[in-house]
């Protein structure tokens, strides 16, 4: 789109130029937080700012963190979770969607009112249930691990790193 500025453009491409040490241009790749994209991409696509105060976007910005800790899991920080988190989680983010389109009087994704609808009715088969990670209770004793891999019978003789229990 020629009426977006290049460095939006970059901003939600996730890229950014650099000039060369030999005076030559690239674009690298920039990261970019989810939710800063999205807010700046609602401004520029539809000339809305969004109130980050609103609490539709608190519960987005919860439902990324929440996202955020299972995607990169944290084995010094576990955590469980409830069916019901999961279910806030979901709602959050569908409301993501459809707070921003009501709001603009525009729909931002095809279906996502469906989407909503068949959410809605299968919130009528939550069990409650808790999910605990089986390292849930575990002491790491401040230890750095970058991966946790519960292996058994390793032969130590080949991988002398490994401790013996």
């Amino acid at each position: 789109m020629p009426s977006i500025p290049a460095a939006v453009r970059y901003f939600l491409l996730e890229v950014e130029e650099v000039v060369l040490a030999n005076g030559t241009i690239r674009t690298r790749a920039r990261y970019q937080p989810v939710l800063d994209r999205y807010s700046v991409f609602i401004h520029y696509a539809y000339n809305h700012k969004i109130d980050k105060g609103n609490r539709f976007w608190q519960n987005l910005a919860k439902g990324k963190a929440l996202r955020d800790y299972y995607t990169h899991l944290d084995m010094q920080k576990p955590r469980s979770i409830t069916s019901a988190e999961v279910s806030t989680f979901i709602e959050a983010t569908l409301l993501g969607l459809i707070w921003p389109s009501s709001l603009l009087q525009r729909t931002l994704l095809l279906g996502q009112y469906q989407l909503y609808e068949i959410w809605a009715e299968l919130q009528k088969f939550v069990v409650p249930y808790r999910e605990r990670p089986f390292f849930l209770n575990w002491h790491l004793a401040g230890e750095p691990y970058q991966f946790h891999c519960n292996f058994e019978n390793v032969d130590a003789v080949r991988y002398p790193s490994v401790r013996a229990k």
